[in-house]
């Protein structure tokens, strides 16, 4: 086992781009454009009056009924102030959620994006020929790259998720220097960082588990396809889920291969995580049980192709 942070840092290192430099960007994205929605005056709403005078052009003269973003962002802090308590919570954690979205969403393509060329690429490359000579097993070399989708790069994700959700709640605070409200009772006491945080790591964690079966598929595609691993891990499944529709009259695989690709997420919608109560009952389901079977198949079939597999 001490040959795995080894291989770790060798995954991370070679796939620092996507693994680092992309959730980099997006964080750096919304926190630019929400620094610009703070300090860029804009006017925003309303409907423009034009009065058009002479049509040559002179004399123009229009009025408009917008208003600028500050004062309508003042106003909306305002009312949150006068809501109740389970409210202000909802609404600042759905924001903390609507903020955290493109990281958590690019982290998927990512995790897919990396599994999908990880035994690909070194057999493309025949580099698979010289890890070969090295006295690393099969079965440790696809566990790293498994920890690396499913460990490295959510770990990554979340401390960005950290920085963007911090950087808005104080960017959001210094906008509302003019209102008559408490800051910490309006927007950093419903966002109850405490809890909120070790929930959403919760979640991270979760996820590895709960998508194992797709990550499995997709690594056993990824050491299988002799050419565009891509076209194979999306007809595989539409052949199969088709034939299933066909023959037995039902979408079994269909529900749960859909069920294990969709990722888990934080909220108040019933479809949502909202709370350690629903961590706990998807922890011991029997669709998360059946899930890790079907996971650890496919890695065991991808570890026994492996050890076959030569370069393309």
């Amino acid at each position: 086992m001490y040959q795995l942070p080894i291989l770790l840092k060798r995954e991370f290192w070679e796939h620092k781009g996507i693994f680092l430099y992309f959730p980099l960007t997006i964080s750096a994205l919304v926190i630019t454009l929400s620094l610009l929605a703070a300090l860029v005056n804009v006017n925003v709403g309303g409907d423009v009056t034009i009065d058009a005078g002479d049509l040559r052009g002179r004399d123009i003269e229009w009025q408009s009924d917008s208003r600028p973003l500050q004062d309508i962002y003042l106003d909306q802090l305002q009312q949150l102030s006068r809501q109740d308590a389970r409210e202000r919570e909802e609404f600042v954690v759905k924001l903390l959620t609507s903020v955290s979205a493109p990281i958590r969403g690019t982290l998927w393509f990512v995790i897919f994006y990396y599994l999908l060329g990880s035994l690909y690429e070194d057999r493309k490359d025949r580099s698979v020929l010289f890890w070969k000579s090295m006295p690393v097993s099969d079965a440790m070399t696809v566990l790293s790259k498994l920890l690396a989708a499913a460990i490295v790069a959510p770990a990554i994700a979340f401390l960005f998720i950290l920085v963007t959700q911090i950087s808005i709640l104080v960017i959001a605070s210094v906008m509302s220097i003019n209102a008559d409200v408490s800051v910490w009772s309006t927007l950093w006491g419903p966002a109850q960082l405490y809890s909120y945080w070790p929930l959403l790591l919760a979640v991270l964690v979760l996820q590895a588990f709960w998508s194992l079966p797709i990550y499995g598929f997709v690594m056993l595609v990824s050491c299988c396809a002799r050419s565009v691993p891509l076209i194979w891990l999306l007809a595989v499944p539409a052949v199969i889920g088709l034939v299933e529709a066909m023959l037995m009259s039902g979408d079994r695989f269909a529900d749960f291969f859909l069920g294990h690709l969709v990722p888990l997420s934080i909220g108040s919608d019933p479809e949502n995580l909202r709370g350690w109560s629903d961590l706990v009952d998807i922890s011991f389901s029997v669709n998360m049980g059946l899930g890790l079977l079907v996971g650890v198949a496919l890695l065991f079939a991808t570890i026994r192709l492996r050890g076959r597999s030569d370069e393309i």
